[in-house]
This record gives structure tokens, C-alpha cells and sequence, in this order.
């Protein structure tokens, strides 16, 4: 994902904060999305309790007053379709609803079927009921429903903000078409995009300004989940991508930029795991320079399985090579890495722990050549991470 951009998203919803967050409402005012939940969720909770269908439509009228045109606008009228379902089979609606809201902690597989199972049954009695395409469920407005009920734990789906946000961020996995949504891919869009909220003090800050701004009593969202939405919504709604060059893609194009994208993230946990070894073969080479040194007492086995063991003291040493004396003019000059990772160099006094740090020693090349490839393979991909 690209970190500038978004940082840039944020500085423009920031700089015009105050245009679409007026005092008098007369103008732009997104603050109502903070003021709906707490009465959608006390309406919602006494329809799911309801007795009779009395009780039950009128919540569901209190409802549409909440939402207003957030869910239902001039162009589809999904909730008010439930309304009319619900003048001939209430307790249907009823139902439907409480399957809905039925916990799934936190299992984003089993909220997909919630969320398609009461699209399918909503739109089945549309037809039953005679109802025109104006009153059609989308996926849209069923995750609006999970969203307003609990937002800590939900997020919208709007298609039409979201795709140019999409291309913005550089966030390309395949959120799917028309009421046929990936949910877990727009989760994970979407929870990033919390990540960095968390991450940017200044722009928490801003979202503390329209506290003075309620007249209702607003939803804390502690997760940042509205203020998330309200993010994406107004990138479309006030072109907060102003200073922001991009390219829109088609959901081809998509594809082959998220498999790129995936490939990248994956290089780049090889040449992580790569870095790291290479950090524990440093502190390796750090712990041998401990006892390298001239002075050292050692011992030192020739080749051969006769050789005899002999005891000197370090008396040189080089990059790659050390000399030790060994008495009575016996003085060798050997490679110290090989000898020590073959075992035919000790030191008199090594410490306990001092045999792993042989063992990463005997992997040097290795670790290096890992590191090297990784490095390699990772800079062709670099770019879509």
C-alpha cells in the first residue's frame, strides 16, 4: 500500500476539515454518522424484541427517520422494501434481522453468509411482494445495517467510494462486483487504514473538533471504524485526493497488481527472515572476536585421526588467518574459520553456549548466500510493497 498517499489523504481531510463539518448544517455535515448508532441500535433492539406488529414497524420506522438517506436515497429504497415486507410478514423481517446480528465472533467466512443469506431473502420478497427494482437490497445495504448496529465491529461497504480509494492507496485485491463481495479483502483494506489512524496523532486530534459540533449523543467509536468510513466517503465527496496523482484501474489490472503485490509481501518476509539470520551469524562472529585475540591460550588438533593435540598461544591475527606459537619455535599459521567450525581449533577456557555459536558458524556461507538471493529476488518486486 502506498504510505504517501494515504499520509496525503489525511493531510487534505485535515486542511478541510471544518468545509464538510459545518456548525449551522446548512452546508456539509458528516458528523451525523457519529450520531446515528446509539438510536439505530435501541430502535433496532426493540424490533428484535418485538411481540407484535405494531411494535415492530413502528421501530422500523423510527429507523428510516435515523438513517434518513444514509441507507435509503431518491435512487434505491432497500430499507423502506423491508418496511412494505413487513406490512405482509413481519415476523419474516423480524427474523431475518436477528439471524443477522446473531454473534460470529469476529468470523469474517461466517458474516459473508449472514450477510448474502438475508440479501437473498430480502430480495426474494421484494418479488414475492410485487416490489419494484427501486426497493433491491445490495450488499451495500446490508453491511450498513451490521455497521450502524455495532460499529466497533463492522464496516460499510459503499462500491462507489471505495474503488478510487482503492486505486489511491494502492490496494488491490479484488473486493468482487455488484452484490458478489469479498468481504475479508475489504476488511483488510479497511483495517489497515485503522492501523494508520492509530498511527497519526494529528489526525485523532481533528476528530476531537466535532465534539462541540453534536447535537445528539454521538458513538465514541474507540476502533475508528466511522471515522475510517468517513475518511473514504469524503476522498469521494470532496475530492480529498487533491494533490494526489493515481492510476484507476480495471479489476484485471487489479489483479495482476494484487498477485504482484502478494509476491512482494512475500519476498519481503524471505528477506526478512534472511536479515534476521544474518543478525544472529553477526553476533556469532562478535562472541569468536571475544576469544580471537592475541594472547588467547587454544588448542589445536592437526588433520588426521593420530594427530596430536597441542596447546599455544595466539600470537597473531589477520582477517582470515591467526598465528599461534606452540613452543619450542613451533609456530603454525592456520585459517581460524575452518578450524573452528571443524572443531580442530578450542579455546582453553570456552564458555557454556559457545557450541551454537559454532553451529551458526558452520552456516556462514549459506547465511550469506540466502541473504544475497533474498536481496536480489525481493528488489524485483520492491516497488509493490
Amino acid at each position: 500500500m502506498n504510505k504517501d498517499h494515504l499520509q496525503q489523504i489525511f493531510k487534505n481531510y485535515i486542511d478541510r476539515f471544518e468545509e464538510f463539518n459545518s456548525d449551522d448544517r446548512t452546508n456539509s455535515s458528516e458528523y451525523y454518522k457519529w450520531e446515528m448508532p446509539k438510536p439505530f441500535k435501541v430502535s433496532m433492539d426493540k424490533a428484535l424484541k418485538a411481540e407484535n406488529e405494531e411494535v415492530f414497524k413502528y421501530e422500523l420506522d423510527n429507523i428510516r427517520k435515523i438513517t434518513h438517506d444514509f441507507i435509503d436515497s431518491g435512487k434505491t429504497l432497500p430499507f423502506a422494501g423491508l418496511v412494505k415486507a413487513a406490512d405482509k410478514e413481519w415476523e419474516t423481517v423480524q427474523r431475518m434481522f436477528r439471524e443477522l446480528y446473531k454473534p460470529d465472533d469476529g468470523n469474517l467466512d461466517i458474516r459473508q453468509e449472514k450477510i448474502e443469506s438475508f440479501l437473498a431473502q430480502a430480495n426474494h420478497l421484494k418479488d414475492k411482494n410485487n416490489l419494484s427494482d427501486l426497493y433491491k437490497s445490495d450488499f451495500r445495504s446490508v453491511t450498513a445495517y451490521l455497521f450502524l448496529y455495532d460499529p466497533d465491529y463492522n464496516y460499510i461497504y459503499k462500491p462507489t467510494h471505495v474503488q478510487d480509494f482503492q486505486d489511491c492507496i494502492e490496494f488491490y485485491d479484488d473486493f468482487g462486483e455488484g452484490d458478489h463481495v469479498n468481504l475479508k479483502a475489504y476488511y483488510q483494506m479497511c483495517d489497515w487504514l485503522v492501523d494508520a489512524i492509530r498511527e497519526t496523532p494529528s489526525i485523532k486530534e481533528t476528530n476531537k473538533l466535532r465534539a462541540p459540533k453534536f447535537k445528539k449523543e454521538p458513538y465514541l467509536d474507540t476502533e475508528w471504524h466511522i471515522l475510517a468510513y468517513d475518511i473514504i466517503y469524503c476522498c469521494s465527496a470532496y475530492n480529498l485526493f487533491r494533490g494526489i496523482t493515481f492510476i484507476h484501474h480495471t479489476s484485471k489490472e487489479r489483479k495482476v497488481l494484487w498477485e504482484k503485490q502478494q509476491k512482494a509481501q512475500e519476498l519481503y518476509e524471505k528477506l526478512k527472515a534472511a536479515q534476521e539470520e544474518k543478525k544472529i551469524l553477526d553476533a556469532a562472529m562478535d562472541e569468536l572476536g571475544k576469544w580471537l585475540v592475541v594472547g588467547e591460550s587454544v588448542t589445536f588438533k592437526s588433520f588426521g585421526k593420530a594427530a596430536p593435540v597441542e596447546k599455544g598461544i595466539i600470537i597473531k591475527k589477520g582477517s582470515t588467518m591467526i598465528t599461534i606459537d606452540f613452543g619450542d619455535g613451533n609456530i603454525k599459521t592456520i585459517d581460524w574459520m575452518s578450524t573452528v567450525t571443524n572443531g580442530y581449533l578450542k579455546f582453553q577456557k570456552e564458555e557454556s553456549g559457545f557450541a551454537n555459536t559454532v553451529e551458526t558458524l558452520k552456516k556462514a556461507s549459506q547465511i550469506k548466500g540466502n541473504l544475497s538471493t533474498a536481496e536480489r529476488e525481493f528488489a524485483l518486486y520492491s516497488e509493490y510493497i
